[in-house]
Order: C-alpha cells, then sequence, then structure tokens
C-alpha cells in the first residue's frame, strides 16, 4: 500500500503495532508528528525519482568501458562549445573586447577549478602583450591603491555564478571603478547584478562531475574568442613577435648536405 493513502492507524494495522508507537517512531525520526513524516517521506520519494532520471542522462556509468570514453569525450566538448555558442551575445563580447583593448591591465579572478580556468586565460593575453594577471582572492588594498595608476578590466569566473567569493569581489571591484566583466551559470542572478557585463556559462544539468568538464569547456571556449579577437587586432604586429621567438628559439636552419 503507498504510505500517502494511509492514516497513522491504518500504518499500525499493517505493521502489528499501535497508533501510538507509530507516532512516537515519528517523532523519534526527527519529524513533528506522522503528516510531517508523510510529508518528508514524499519529498525523498520524489528527490530520489529526479537523481535516477538525471542518472540516466549521464554519458558514463559503471560499466563504461576506456573505448566509451574514448569515444564519447569529443561529443561532450562538442555539445558545451555548440551550447555556448548559441547563447553567446555578439554585442557584449564586443563591448568586453572594445574595453580590454582600452585598458591598461586585465585581472581575472577564480576559486578554487575557476582559478585554474583564470591562471590561463592571463597567460595567454600577455603572449600578446596585454598585461594580464589572475587572483584566487581579493587584495583590497591594492586595488584602492592602483585604482588611479591603471585602467583595469576584471573578469569574475564562477560557475555556478553565485559563489560568494567571486560576488564579493565584482560588488568591491566596480565600486572602485574597475569595469567588471562576470562570467558564471545563467541562473547567476548574485555575480550577474554586480557586473558592467555578464557574459552565461553553459552548464549541463548532470549531478556527477561532468558537469565540470562542460563549464570547463564552455568558459575556455568565451575566453578563446575573447582572446583571438584580441590577437587578431594587431595581427602583423604578433606575427612578427611570433618569428622573433622563433628564430631566437632555433636559430638559423643549417644548410643540408650537398647545398652551397
Amino acid at each position: 500500500m503507498i504510505l500517502e493513502h494511509l492514516t497513522a492507524a491504518d500504518l499500525a494495522g499493517e505493521a502489528f503495532t499501535s497508533k501510538a508507537t507509530v507516532i512516537r517512531l515519528c517523532k523519534k525520526l526527527g519529524t513533528k508528528g506522522y503528516q510531517d513524516f508523510k510529508r518528508q517521506v514524499g519529498v525523498e520519494a520524489l528527490e530520489a525519482k529526479r537523481v535516477s532520471a538525471l542518472l540516466e542522462t549521464e554519458p558514463f556509468g559503471e560499466n563504461s568501458s576506456y573505448e566509451d570514453i574514448i569515444q564519447k569525450l569529443p561529443s561532450i566538448y562538442d555539445g558545451a562549445v555548440v551550447n555556448t555558442k548559441l547563447s553567446l551575445n555578439h554585442n557584449i563580447i564586443r563591448r568586453v573586447v572594445n574595453r580590454i583593448r582600452q585598458a591598461d591591465k586585465v585581472e581575472f579572478y577564480g576559486m578554487g577549478i575557476t582559478y585554474t580556468t583564470a591562471r590561463a586565460a592571463a597567460f595567454k593575453l600577455m603572449t600578446i602583450g596585454i598585461e594580464s594577471s589572475a587572483y584566487n582572492g581579493l587584495n583590497e588594498h591594492n586595488i584602492v591603491a592602483g585604482r588611479k595608476k591603471k585602467k583595469k578590466v576584471a573578469v569574475i569566473l564562477s560557475f555556478t555564478g553565485c559563489n560568494p567569493g567571486m560576488v564579493s569581489a565584482a560588488k568591491f571591484l566596480r565600486d572602485q571603478g574597475v569595469y567588471v566583466v562576470g562570467m558564471g551559470g545563467g541562473a547567476g542572478k548574485e555575480l550577474r547584478s554586480c557586473c558592467n557585463e555578464f557574459i552565461p556559462i553553459y552548464t549541463a544539468k548532470q549531478i556527477m562531475s561532468m558537469e565540470v568538464i562542460t563549464s570547463i569547456t564552455s568558459a575556455n571556449y568565451i575566453l578563446d574568442v575573447i582572446f583571438v579577437s584580441l590577437m587578431v587586432d594587431n595581427y602583423q604586429e604578433n606575427v612578427d613577435a611570433a618569428v622573433e621567438i622563433y628564430k631566437m628559439r632555433h636559430g638559423a636552419e643549417e644548410p643540408q648536405q650537398g647545398e652551397n
């Protein structure tokens, strides 16, 4: 019989005990009484169904082979990029790129895994001559002391869009006159409200760690769009620099035997 249709007396009869024993057991389990117990059981049953449904959509399971993983991972990357591309607001990207062009420095902020993404983004910009840094926390003194010296753009990364540390950083930086670009989960209203611009990161609705892969792939795609846009601005200058570095590393090619 389904619990939601049973009274306390009915359940007592099914369990060959008394109604008072059923109610005492419910309270011992931390509920206010039998009706509260039924409500919580119902909530847990719905949650179990939701988790089961999500697990069925997971690309990998306990029986996945190495071949399965090798075959399926590229499609997960592709899906993250395609979904991110479809949601990109081109006008926002153009405004962000223009702001970075005019800035003296770009600062990337992240915590945990997003800090790793921030460091990679800062490194890429430095390779094309844009002063960049990555931070996993906020140095208020440094920001206040340098606010009049350099025109900055701050990029705040939060896969959920509601990381308290990143939300606080965005608020503080914007209050100090820094142009703040937020990148986070589309539902992250907290971060969105603190930024001059907000770029949604695609996040798959999964309960395993696979959602980390999609979020990282999405964030890297957005950051690479910005990076390449900046690189082609000074295309010839960047080509010349790349050629010069190549020559420094490899030197003049030695002539082959038989050549004069």
